[in-house]
């Protein structure tokens, strides 16, 4: 079991360390197994250790690798084939051994030893697989027939071909589709290129053109022809086969110029034709940008194999000349700096001299493509109405992306042009070119953005500009596009707007976005990672305005959880990154439904998870601000301002964790409104139920307040309530004595107050207390108005009368308040 594990893991790690730690346990593991044991590990070594050397030989095809890399692919090859036969002949004796069981099996053992065969069946069509390719590239490394010869009846096995001279005929049109059958035929077709005449080679590998064919290896059938060609010297064949592709309007692969270049660089001295097709190619690697090539060709073979004269080094003398302007600037901007001008104004030169060149009409794409450089000098020199006319003319020349990407650099050079120097006469074109850019490509990458800047002219978003693409009509091929933009800038106006305009803006951002992450968008969407990194940031927008506190649009947030969730749970898109924000909201959303307790669940969820996240911090006071609504509202039951208090503590105890290691906390915008509000509520608990740690915590929050805020009548009252209920008179006497001191006299707090304060003191000074009641009446015989008269009334009479005063009466005029 451990050894099929590993041949799996082979298989399938991309990652060289592990896939080198990985070899190195399968080693030891066989070291230990017993004989003809773990063939599926022995298999997996024998195939990478295959992979490695084909790796080299392709490369090598290019002339890529070193002496060193090919002489160590060919060891490796030497190696491996005679222990690949071995293993055969071994899997051969177990498949026949399991095909004999299953024509013995019973019933019951029918299924059980059916499996063992086919996986006996597949593990030996693997190591002929191998062993076949093998042989070959060991043939083609070594530039001998021999190896290629023992190949090919292994290939017709494959091929289920039972003949000793297998024909392109005999293959079964269905079998093609298997990607196994089609790397078959072609081993067949390239074994025949050593073995054979190019003309049967190619007819293997015409039969992989065939629609049913494996699609991978079937657009590749072009190139492995080419490959036939060049190594048979058929350059005729291969310059035809050049042609085609290039009258099908489809640039020549890399792969393939690089194939022609040093083919034809190693023939160029015996064959003519291979001389002309070098400069071909190496035009072609020019026009690509594959200036590296073409150097590392100049390397290989000589600067001079390249030719002295000709488009094609006149070409690559230019596009050097560019690249060092390019490396030299080291800026996207255009430059005044005369010395780069210079270097420029160089490069356009040789560029023209290029195209000037006598054969310059043989290379109607790579002389386009010359064009273009030209015109990027002139854009890159400052010369923006000359770049502009430049680049609209070669535009005509191009095709695909390369000539919407010119006729785009003509419309940027105006505009650039037209913001540096306003002119009515270059805005008009600028608007001529526009139009003439969005009906020739209005499904380009940068029709929207033109769109938007004729929106929005030079000015930031605005609703004008929203309005303007908003009016594109649903038949447009840019109509998602604009409304994905426009939902953009929405989006930014919301974000940036006051707060008398967010909740105009979240509806309108609303009514545009939701539609945009429905089923039908969502499909389109996650067939591009660009677009679905979009999408998902658009749910995670709809979710923030739809959650806005006085927005509420439940039915559109849960339109964002819908698509979140299909992204994840029937897509695979990984959101992880996202959890706690999408779980942040689900609690605003839950709020919002009036489902208190799921909401609680969720925001437990997130603070167990991680207490100092921000999506965390924002789900624990969306709960605390709730609750403390609810406790507030003086319309709610009972029940809920019971149950809202509660919550107003826990949560708004876990946001004043927040402030607990600050010493300047209660600085922080709102940290003192937090605070009182979790007193307040720790007291109403307290009061509702008695608990003496509600009490104590109150307690504790008024005592910080008041270190803050230490005339706070508020803050004062409720501490000293709290002291005395507690147990500390002393301190609840200190707290009254200070409100009655700074509380307007008079009023009905200062009579609290006054209350109070007598009342602790009879239970600890009676006699200072009488005193201080005897104050009292001297300036309001009357004790003062209900309820708190009264009190003081009924308090008078449980004083006893002091026999000796403890200190010098109060004289008249002085106010009681301060007396005491």
């Amino acid at each position: 079991r451990l050894a099929a594990l590993y041949a799996d893991l082979l298989q399938s790690t991309d990652d060289p360390a592990q896939r080198a730690a990985l070899e190195q346990r399968s080693y030891r593991l066989l070291e230990q197994a017993p004989a003809n044991s773990a063939d599926e590990l022995r298999l997996a070594l024998l195939r990478l250790t295959y992979r490695n050397a084909e790796k080299v030989a392709e490369n090598h095809r290019l002339r890529l690798s070193t002496p060193q890399e090919i002489e160590s692919a060919q060891n490796a090859l030497t190696q491996i084939i005679p222990q690949l036969t071995s293993l055969r002949q071994h899997l051969k004796q177990s498949l026949d051994t399991a095909l004999r069981r299953t024509s013995r099996a019973g019933a019951a053992q029918s299924a059980a030893v059916d499996q063992a065969a086919e996986s006996a069946r597949s593990l030996y069509a693997q190591c002929t697989f191998v062993t076949a390719w093998a042989l070959y590239y060991q043939s083609w490394l070594n530039d001998r027939p021999d190896n290629a010869r023992v190949a090919e009846p292994l290939f017709a096995e494959l091929l289920l071909i039972d003949t000793a001279n297998p024909q392109p005929t005999d293959v079964s049109v269905d079998l093609r589709s298997m990607e196994a059958v089609a790397r078959s035929i072609l081993g067949m077709a390239l074994c025949k290129s050593l073995t054979a005449a190019t003309p049967t080679a190619i007819a293997w590998l015409e039969l992989l053109e065939h629609e049913s064919t494996f699609e991978s290896i079937r657009v590749q059938v072009s190139g492995w022809k080419l490959a036939v060609y060049l190594e048979n010297d058929e350059y005729q064949e291969a310059r035809d086969l050049l042609d085609e592709q290039t009258e099908l309007g489809q640039p020549t692969p890399l792969p393939w110029l690089r194939l022609i270049a040093v083919r034809g660089l190693e023939n160029s001295q015996r064959n003519r034709l291979a001389g002309e097709l070098v400069r071909q190619a190496v035009t072609g690697l020019a026009a690509q940008g594959q200036l590296e090539q073409v150097l590392d060709l100049a390397r290989r073979y000589g600067t001079q194999a390249l030719g002295e004269s000709g488009f094609a080094l006149k070409y690559v003398q230019g596009v050097i000349s560019y690249q060092e302007a390019r490396q030299a600037h080291n800026d996207e901007n255009p430059t005044l700096d005369p010395k780069l001008l210079a270097q420029y104004q160089r490069a356009a030169d040789m560029l023209k001299a290029a195209v000037g060149e006598f054969d310059a009409s043989k290379y109607p794409s790579a002389t386009a493509a010359c064009r273009q450089l030209i015109a990027w000098c002139l854009y890159f020199q400052s010369r923006y109405l000359d770049a502009r006319q430049a680049f609209e003319e070669v535009s005509a020349a191009l095709s695909g992306d390369a000539a919407a990407e010119a006729l785009w650099m003509a419309v940027f050079c105006l505009d650039k042009l037209n913001q540096s120097a306003p002119n009515p006469s270059i805005a008009a074109q600028l608007g001529s070119l526009t139009d003439k850019f969005l009906m020739q490509y209005p499904s380009h990458p940068q029709a929207p953005k033109l769109r938007l800047r004729r929106a929005v002219a030079t000015t930031a978003p605005s609703l004008d500009s929203v309005a303007e693409l908003l009016a594109i009509p649903p038949s447009s091929d840019v109509y998602n596009t604009a409304q994905r933009r426009a939902s953009d800038i929405l989006y930014q106006l919301f974000r940036s707007a006051p707060e008398q305009d967010r909740f105009s803006l979240a509806h309108q951002f609303l009514t545009v976005a939701v539609p945009l992450i429905g089923a039908e968008h969502r499909s389109i969407d996650l067939a591009d990672p660009a677009e679905t990194i979009r999408l998902i940031a658009r749910c995670r927008q709809i979710l923030e305005v739809a959650l806005t506190p006085g927005v509420d649009r439940a039915n559109a947030a849960r339109a964002g959880f819908e698509a979140l969730s299909e992204m994840r749970d029937q897509r695979g898109i990984d959101l992880s990154d996202f959890e706690d924000e999408i779980d942040c909201r689900r609690v605003q959303e839950r709020l919002l439904a009036g489902d208190n307790e799921a909401a609680a669940t969720v925001c437990e969820d997130l603070w167990n998870r991680d207490q100092n996240s921000i999506w965390t911090r924002i789900a624990t006071r969306s709960m605390f601000k709730h609750a403390h609504r609810q406790w507030k509202d003086p319309k709610a039951s009972l029940e809920t301002r019971h149950n809202a208090v509660q919550m107003v503590v826990r949560h708004g105890g876990r946001v004043l964790h927040e402030f607990k290691d600050k010493a300047d906390a209660l600085d922080e915008p709102g940290a003192i409104g937090y605070h009182v509000a979790v007193a307040e509520a720790s007291m109403a608990v307290w009061g509702q139920t008695g608990e003496p740690e509600k009490g104590r915590a109150a307690l504790f929050l008024f005592e910080k307040l008041l270190e803050k805020r230490p005339a706070n009548a508020g803050f004062l009252r409720s501490s000293a309530l709290l002291h005395e209920e507690l147990g500390d008179k002393s301190k609840a006497l200190e707290g009254w004595r200070r409100l009655a001191a700074g509380t307007p006299p008079n009023t009905e707090a200062w009579y609290e107050a006054k209350f109070r304060m007598i009342d602790l003191l009879a239970s600890l000074d009676p006699a200072r207390a009488r005193e201080v009641m005897n104050q009292h009446k001297q300036l309001d015989p009357g004790y003062g108005p209900d309820p708190w008269g009264a009190r003081l009334k009924g308090l008078d009479q449980r004083i006893p009368e002091s026999r000796a005063p403890s200190s010098a009466p109060a004289s008249a005029t002085t106010h009681p308040a301060n007396a005491s």
